[in-house]
């Protein structure tokens, strides 16, 4: 019988999206918060990517570092992973819990960059409100713009190209 948590228990509740698992773990050892699996993510990074919103804040109410790297060759937030996953209700939860807006990860991505290749104006607005840099450019010397244009998302980086 486990008498302490296993940290690769609340990574798997938290990408299967078990919030009654989770909430038990982190009432026995918040700290379970800044750990990661074996492929570099946290528990916030993988209920981030799916989706679980209730994880998410549960996860913030137990002082998960909102801005916390993977370790694996990604080297991404959080908000990086929602955005990845298009959970666009979870990376508003984080952009409010103060995620770096500018962040780069592997490659040298911003969230605009990947929320402009998703074509997705709402999001590509929150961060741009919330001080993303539009002229961002990636390790490559491409932009938000470019990126949405490459996609198949000429309005939006046509928008784009207008704010810079």
């Amino acid at each position: 019988m486990k008498t302490e948590p296993d940290h690769e228990d609340i990574h798997v509740a938290a990408k299967n999206g078990d919030t009654d698992e989770v909430a038990a773990l982190l009432s026995m050892d918040s700290r379970l918060t800044r750990t990661h699996d074996s492929d570099g993510w946290t528990p916030l990074h993988l209920a981030a990517h799916y989706g679980h919103a209730d994880i998410v804040s549960i996860m913030l109410h137990n002082n998960a570092p909102v801005d916390i790297r993977s370790t694996n060759t990604m080297a991404n937030t959080p908000l990086h992973a929602a955005l990845a996953g298009r959970r666009n209700d979870v990376s508003k939860m984080l952009i409010e819990a103060g995620a770096d807006v500018n962040a780069r990860q592997h490659g040298g991505w911003v969230p605009l960059h990947a929320a402009a290749a998703n074509g997705d104006r709402e999001m590509v607005e929150l961060l741009i409100a919330r001080g993303a840099d539009r002229a961002a450019i990636n390790d490559a010397g491409v932009s938000a713009a470019a990126l949405a244009r490459e996609r198949g998302h000429a309005a939006l980086a046509d928008s784009l190209d207008r704010r810079s």
